[in-house]
């Protein structure tokens, strides 16, 4: 049996990380100049935090780096002895996060026995967390780690994610659109929708009026792109907008009345780039969508 490990952007509770005995390595995110590691372990810590955005909070991210990476895989080779590591990293299109693991990975197993396999799971958030559920299904069931790390780069390269944003502050915050821009989007409820390409890159797929548009924007998404054409398991994921996530799973049983739902949380590393009231659904297809 190999030791499958990721990032804290898989947006699952840590309690449930350490019952899936799924070791991980914290991201950081920042608010006010004060660096938090990201170890939410309940619904109203991530609650809390986008509470701190409505409020005015601006939080900004940093990467792991490349000896924090080393420091994670010495000690879980040294708590697992002689078993190979997959690690699920979050998206490279988003952060150099990946790149750090990989060097980390090629430091620490140089000379050993064990080989570590990093994985650019191209995701984020739920969408991470489908890949690390895919990964256990294969480490339980006994695969090797080489073909596990194999099968996981399929499943990720197929793996869709679709997004709502409700907050185009933060689409300004990043320079994609102009403050005015903002404001008359914000004016006439304009609702980016966002796909994850084939490099992982979050990019502005369409553009619909209102939120009722959207929802069904996310569930003709699935309907066309859906590998699983009769059950998928179809995650769905919200920055702090239960509400509209409910809808998004209505729509979702509507096209296909025995989807499997998934729903969790966006966390503070991925919240903090997409804003409040966004809603995601991720699954897996046939190839992505390849935009620019």
């Amino acid at each position: 049996m190999f030791t499958l490990t990721t990032d804290s952007s898989c947006d699952l509770l840590k309690s449930q990380l350490k019952e899936m005995d799924v070791p991980y390595i914290p991201l950081i995110y920042i608010i006010d100049g004060v660096s938090y590691e990201d170890r939410l372990d309940s619904d109203e810590e991530y609650i809390a935090f986008y509470k701190q955005m409505k409020e005015g909070a601006m939080p900004t991210t940093s990467q792991i780096s490349e000896y924090a990476f080393e420091e994670f895989f010495r000690r879980t080779l040294e708590e697992r002895p002689g078993r190979d590591i997959v690690h699920l990293s979050l998206s490279g299109g988003v952060s150099g996060t990946y790149s750090n693991a990989v060097f980390a990975a090629r430091a620490v197993s140089g000379g050993r026995s064990e080989k570590i396999y990093v994985v650019d799971t191209l995701a984020a958030s739920q969408g991470l967390r489908l890949v690390l559920d895919r990964g256990v299904e294969l480490r339980d069931g006994g695969m090797s780690a080489e073909e596990a790390f194999e099968k996981l780069r399929e499943v990720s390269r197929n793996l869709h994610h679709w997004v709502i944003l409700e907050n185009l502050a933060h689409l300004k915050r990043g320079g994609r659109i102009s403050a005015v821009k903002a404001a008359i989007g914000t004016m006439i409820k304009l609702k980016p929708i966002m796909v994850a390409n084939n490099e992982g890159n979050l990019l502005v797929y369409k553009k619909v009026i209102g939120s009722a548009k959207a929802v069904a924007a996310l569930a003709e998404g699935l309907k066309e792109h859906s590998a699983d054409r009769t059950s998928p398991k179809v995650y769905i994921a919200d920055t702090d907008n239960a509400p509209l996530a409910e809808k998004v799973k209505a729509a979702v049983l509507e096209v296909f009345p025995k989807a499997e739902i998934v729903i969790g949380h966006v966390g503070p590393v991925i919240g903090a780039h997409l804003g409040n009231n966004c809603v995601a659904i991720m699954f897996e297809g046939n190839g992505r969508i390849d935009i620019h």
